[in-house]
């Protein structure tokens, strides 16, 4: 089931102005080629794509890359999926936000009528920190089902503005500019939660450092 929403993570994941679904809040994962500027956004990686190019150094370190919008930086999360909750998520908290790099830790969705699961990787760098500055993204999305596609990987940046109550306002810049947008916020030790509302979003995210 679908519905049409404003972007994540419009927010961080951005699909198209009021043109994007349940799924693409997880990341992106239904926006078409035309919207999104990422190549294979259906989910098939073409020869020598950025999946082929993110494997580690010989040391055994993720390798840096270049997946667009600025994003350079290894992926350093691990898959984790998507779950799918009944009732309400938790009561954001607020608080100060902290730059430095973050891994995701857990995706829930509490939008009625959601189906399916998703397997999503996630990293993010925020460079900034209270109240405002520039979050970079990078994330993929694959062995989608039900109401979730899958996403190549690929870079995202947005400003943000964090008002430390509970409020953080979006305001995609790549791929594509979009509206500002408010998600609701939790800082909790060495974590950052961001729900949006407006998708029944919740992401998870700890911080490496």
């Amino acid at each position: 089931m679908k519905r049409t929403f404003l972007f994540l993570l419009t927010s961080l994941l951005i699909a198209g102005l009021y043109a994007c679904t349940v799924t693409s809040n997880v990341g992106d994962l239904a926006r078409s080629d035309a919207e999104s500027g990422v190549p294979g956004a259906d989910g098939d990686l073409p020869e020598g794509s950025l999946a082929d190019t993110a494997q580690p150094d010989a040391d055994g370190a993720p390798s840096s890359i270049d997946a667009g919008c600025g994003v350079t930086f290894p992926q350093e999360a691990t898959l984790v999926d998507v779950q799918v909750r009944d009732g309400v998520s938790p009561q954001p908290t607020g608080g100060q936000v902290v730059a430095g790099t973050y891994v995701l830790t857990a995706v829930e969705v509490y939008f009625a009528g959601t189906t399916g699961t998703a397997r999503v990787r996630e990293t993010m760098e925020i460079r900034g920190g209270s109240p405002g500055g520039t979050i970079y993204r990078l994330i993929e999305a694959e062995q989608a089902s039900g109401s979730f596609e899958n996403i190549p990987l690929h870079g995202e940046t947005s400003l943000y503005d964090a008002d430390v109550t509970s409020t953080m306002f979006i305001t995609p810049q790549c791929p594509q500019k979009r509206f500002q947008s408010g998600s609701e916020y939790s800082v909790k030790p060495g974590k950052l939660v961001i729900y949006e509302s407006s998708k029944g979003i919740e992401r998870t995210y700890q911080r490496l450092r």
